[in-house]
């Protein structure tokens, strides 16, 4: 069997969702056999001092994997700055890493598909990535959901995904460039596939500074046609969609999934993956959203609108917390 790929958790404050994650990971069948590395990021206010030495106390206690090696930085690089930076840089020492978010919490046989998937892909040209989550677009569609052990999509999913260092490569060294990106035909393309919710990110992230490397990631797949591939059953949920995560305050209620049985080891992949047209279209219609986030889109106002409803989630609860204090 190939080597195992390393798996790899970004970290800040939250301890109750990084226990779970890693209680999750430990249970799988493969974890005696993997290595798991855990970056924490410095700690960058002093009232999270003793969240961030918890963290640090709970990491050392590790146990139930082949190595679990901490990494403990000295400064606060910031959730986006954190992940990036040690994505590149494991990724670049072991070949291929399976990188995590410390509120993915996963399936039984999340690394069985993992490790399988980034073992026969791995010189796959067109094929970016490995998704280990899959939102809940074919529920009411047993009869596909079943057809396969997965579907192929034009983007990644950052929720628990396995890379390789060639292909991660190839795309970070594209530069985050609006400019040349139109002027090449790519963001054309991506609206043309659906990715409107894609390209709205990155227009926002180039006006308002709004930290979406996932969208730039996306286009860039689309620039090399490549594309990544996505588990019929989800392997992943994610627990901080519900606000309490890096986007706090945005709750995402329609990411919620039932997670694998975890039942099935060995899942059957193919070298000639083709996009199936509904699981396509239900990706698109999910991401993409209602009608009135598509005008907001097409208006250049989502950013704006987005604000207004963490602001108004926030206030809700602000003020349930005052009624239940009278």
């Amino acid at each position: 069997m190939s080597t195992l790929a390393p798996i790899v958790i970004y970290t800040y404050t939250r301890i109750d969702h990084l226990i779970k994650t890693v209680d999750a990971l430990k249970a799988n069948y493969l974890a005696e056999e993997s290595t798991l590395i855990i970056v924490s990021d410095g700690c960058g206010r002093k009232e999270d001092m003793d969240a961030v030495e918890s963290i640090r106390k709970f990491i050392l206690s590790i146990d139930g994997f082949k190595e679990v090696i901490p990494e403990f930085r000295e400064t606060n690089y910031g959730a986006i700055k954190s992940v990036l930076e040690a994505e590149r840089r494991l990724v670049n020492k072991y070949g291929k890493i399976i990188s995590m978010e410390d509120d993915n919490v996963c399936s039984e046989n999340f690394l069985d598909y993992m490790n399988q998937a980034l073992n026969y892909y791995e010189h796959d040209e067109k094929v970016f990535s490995v998704s280990g989550y899959c939102p809940p677009v074919i529920d009411d569609n047993l009869t596909l959901k079943n057809s396969s052990d997965y579907f192929t999509y034009y983007w990644n999913l950052s929720w628990g995904f396995g890379i390789w260092k060639e292909k991660y490569n190839k795309a970070l060294d594209i530069p985050n460039d609006y400019r040349f990106l139109v002027d090449n035909g790519t963001i054309k393309k991506v609206n043309n596939l659906g990715g409107s919710y894609i390209v709205d990110a990155l227009k926002r992230d180039v006006k308002h500074n709004g930290d979406f490397p996932d969208a730039w990631l996306g286009i860039k797949m689309t620039y090399l046609n490549q594309y990544t591939i996505v588990p019929a059953y989800s392997k992943i949920r994610n627990i901080g969609s519900d606000g309490s995560g890096h986007h706090q305050g945005v709750l995402a209620d329609k990411f919620e999934v039932i997670l694998d049985d975890g039942i099935k080891r060995s899942f059957a992949f193919r070298p000639d993956s083709v996009f199936d047209e509904f699981f396509i279209k239900a990706m698109i219609k999910f991401y993409n959203g209602k009608l009135i986030g598509k005008i907001a889109r097409y208006l250049g106002i989502y950013h704006y609108a987005l604000i207004a409803r963490s602001l108004w989630v926030a206030r809700k609860a602000s003020f349930s917390k005052k009624l239940k204090k009278m």
